[in-house]
């Protein structure tokens, strides 16, 4: 497979991503991360309760007017919504391209001074094109929705 037999679709996905008057929403808190945004409102980090905030934001009716695309955490791409739909196929709906963090988080960069860091990248198993409903990749299966370049 090649850059080449994607060249379309990557156009298309950037030219939906560039949409004038829109931006992207970064949406990829951690565990711990999102745990710490629930904590002065007394909100226990459960997935029952990450899936009730990702789904608000994934619902919001007219989002797509304002976001052309959302960096998604992996725990995420495999969530249904809280009306059992994949949160993916939310966000698709409204024509927003889903993405991916594609790293681990920092480490301590070994061997240097503090506080240099090391980006961990997510491993090769992670990055492939397009599968499965769940499966690494943000593409529900089955219609979901307009994809890239299609409203």
């Amino acid at each position: 497979m090649t850059l080449e037999s994607h060249h379309e679709e990557l156009i298309a996905t950037a030219q939906l991503l560039a949409s004038a008057g829109k931006g992207l929403l970064a949406a990829d808190e951690s565990t711990g991360t999102i745990g710490k945004r629930f904590a002065p409102i007394n909100l226990e980090n459960t997935e029952n309760n990450r899936r009730a905030y990702r789904s608000l934001l994934a619902t919001t009716a007219g989002l797509g007017e304002f976001v052309s695309g959302v960096i998604l955490f992996e725990e995420t791409l495999f969530q249904d919504a809280t009306d059992g739909r994949p949160i993916v196929e939310h966000v698709r709906r409204q024509g927003i391209v889903p993405g991916i963090k594609v790293d681990q988080g920092v480490q301590p960069l070994a061997g240097a001074l503090a506080p240099e860091l090391l980006l961990r990248a997510c491993p090769a198993t992670f990055l492939p094109a397009p599968v499965g409903r769940h499966q690494p990749g943000g593409r529900p299966a089955g219609p979901a929705g307009p994809g890239p370049g299609q409203r």
